[in-house]
C-alpha cells in the first residue's frame, strides 16, 4: 500500500514535471516570437504615452496663447487708447475644434466685436463659441452675450428666443458659473417686453 502511494506521488510529480517541461519547451521554441510580441507591446505603450504627453503639451500651449490674447484684448477693450480689433486675426487662428481654448478664442472675438459695436459679428462669434462646445461653462455666457448682441443689433425676437433658451438651461441645471450673468439675463429679457 505504501508503494502505491509512492507511485501516485511520482505520477503526480511526473505530470507536473511534464507540464513544466512542455511550457519550458514552448518558451524555448517560441522565444523569438514571444520577445517580438513583448517588444511590440512595449513600443506601442511608449508611443501612446509620448503622443498623450505631446497632445497635452499642445493643448496647454494653445490655452496659454488664447488666455494671453484674451487678456490683451480685454485690456484693449478697457483702454480707449488701445485698439482691440488688432487682435482679431491672431485670435481667429486659435479657433480649432471644440477645446476650451477654441471656445475661449471665439468668445473673446465676440467681446471685441461687441466693444467695437459690430453687433452682427459679435452675435456670430458668441454663437460660434456656444456651438463649438455647449457643454462647458462658457456656453450659457456665450448665449447671453449672443442675445445681448442680437438685441443691440435690433433683432429683439432672436434675442428673446436666446434669453428663453438660457432660462431653460438654467431650469435644467445648466447655468453659467458667474454671479453677474443671471440678473443680466432676466433684466434684458424684461426690457424687450
Amino acid at each position: 500500500m505504501a508503494d502505491k502511494k509512492k507511485i501516485k506521488r511520482e505520477d503526480k510529480l511526473t505530470a507536473e514535471q511534464k507540464l513544466i517541461d512542455r511550457i519550458s519547451d514552448f518558451l524555448v521554441l517560441n522565444r523569438k516570437y514571444i520577445l517580438t510580441v513583448f517588444a511590440a507591446v512595449v513600443v506601442v505603450i511608449v508611443i501612446a504615452v509620448i503622443a498623450t504627453a505631446a497632445l497635452k503639451s499642445s493643448r496647454d500651449k494653445a490655452f496659454e496663447r488664447v488666455m494671453n490674447l484674451s487678456d490683451k484684448a480685454a485690456e484693449a477693450i478697457q483702454d480707449e487708447n488701445l485698439d482691440a480689433s488688432t487682435y482679431i486675426e491672431e485670435i481667429s487662428k486659435e479657433i480649432k475644434g471644440s477645446s476650451y481654448a477654441s471656445v475661449k478664442a471665439a468668445y473673446t472675438l465676440g467681446q471685441i466685436y461687441y466693444s467695437e459695436k459690430d453687433y452682427k459679428s459679435a452675435y456670430e462669434a458668441f454663437m460660434n463659441a456656444y456651438n463649438l462646445n455647449n457643454g462647458i461653462y462658457l456656453a450659457p455666457l456665450a448665449l447671453i452675450n449672443a442675445a445681448a448682441s442680437a438685441e443691440a443689433n435690433g433683432d429683439v425676437n432672436r434675442a428673446q428666443e436666446i434669453y428663453n433658451q438660457v432660462a431653460d438651461m438654467k431650469e435644467s441645471g445648466v447655468e453659467a458659473k458667474s454671479n453677474d450673468e443671471p440678473p443680466t439675463l432676466f433684466f434684458n429679457s424684461t426690457i424687450i417686453f
